[in-house]
């Protein structure tokens, strides 16, 4: 049994809101835990931050490989971070001997922004998460787009908020074309699997084009929203038929010794009703990620698959529940 948002039947929605939750690099690596985007909401006072100057001109097509190996030289602070041990998280970052590292800074700025292993200071995590980002780490510009949208922590400036929330869209995408790239093209001929990956990857690619021109047709500017969804995404009470999944990851989910997982899936519908570019957050095991979007590919590109006038050239958000029984 499964239930899709909007399906009958066997089928319910899942009225909640999504899960802010940040992958960082391919699913299949356990490392990819370590990003989950946590709001920072503070009840202290507001600090008050110099203005900076615009952040640098970054190449992100040219900068991402590098930032993206880069992940393991901070496995130790990753590691301690997940385990919630973030005081020993912080004491490693701060003495690591790699002066520049947008790793770092990026951890250490999250850390003082979310106040984990340090007393909270709004001024050193922009500091420091403008350094991550100065070299292209889109992590940093997430939080630094959230800081100066929403967190009450500095006077809430919706410019400079956009303006590193375009920066961080800029890397996702960057980041998506390298992991479609990266596949072996043997592996993808061969290997379902490798396959699978591809289609994840490049999906995931075309969302973010979409969310960036999105972004800008609709100059939102009053709540910069996690990983993936800007404020006002759609959300159907129902799907068409044509476009309802088959069935679970089943085979997958067994493996794992998993019998339910939730998630939210977003994609855009283009002018001719047809679904383009998609992403899965907040799914409960990152592991099926890759599976999980493979099958609602299959799905919403079905010829049949169209969506109402309603829902053109909009953003939609579909909660998702995938149960065995």
């Amino acid at each position: 049994m499964f239930a899709v948002s909007g399906l009958s039947v066997n089928a319910c929605i899942l009225n909640r809101p999504a899960t802010h939750v940040r992958i960082a690099r391919a699913i299949t690596r356990s490392l990819f835990a370590a990003f989950i985007c946590i709001p920072f909401l503070s009840h202290s006072a507001a600090v008050e931050v110099e203005p900076s100057p615009p952040p640098p001109q970054v190449d992100y097509a040219a900068a991402v490989g590098a930032l993206e190996s880069g992940w393991g030289s901070v496995f130790g602070v990753t590691t301690l971070y997940i385990e919630k041990k973030y005081d020993e998280a912080f004491q490693v970052a701060q003495s690591a001997n790699s002066p520049g590292s947008p790793h770092l800074a990026y951890w250490l700025g999250r850390m003082y922004l979310e106040g984990r292993g340090v007393t909270q200071n709004a001024a050193e995590a922009e500091r420091l998460l403008r350094l991550a980002d100065g070299q292209g780490l889109g992590h940093a510009s997430l939080l630094l787009s959230q800081l100066f949208a929403r967190s009450g922590l500095v006077e809430k400036d919706y410019e400079i908020a956009n303006l590193f929330h375009a920066r961080w869209i800029k890397y996702e995408i960057a980041k998506s074309e390298l992991r479609a790239r990266d596949v072996p093209l043997l592996g993808a001929v061969l290997s379902a699997e490798a396959r699978d990956s591809i289609r994840y990857w490049k999906r995931r690619a075309t969302y973010f084009q979409r969310l960036s021109t999105y972004i800008e047709r609709n100059k939102i500017r009053v709540e910069l929203i996690g990983q993936a969804t800007p404020a006002g995404a759609a959300r159907p009470t129902r799907i068409p038929g044509e476009c309802r999944p088959s069935g679970p990851p089943r085979r997958e989910m067994l493996r794992l010794g998993t019998d339910q997982i939730d998630g939210n899936l977003y994609f855009f519908v283009g002018i001719d009703g047809k679904p383009e570019g998609m992403v899965v957050e907040g799914l409960t095991d990152l592991k099926l990620a890759v599976t999980t979007l493979a099958i609602f590919d299959d799905a919403l590109g079905r010829r049949d698959c169209l969506f109402g006038e309603g829902l053109k050239n909009e953003i939609v958000q579909l909660p998702f529940t995938f149960k065995l029984e």
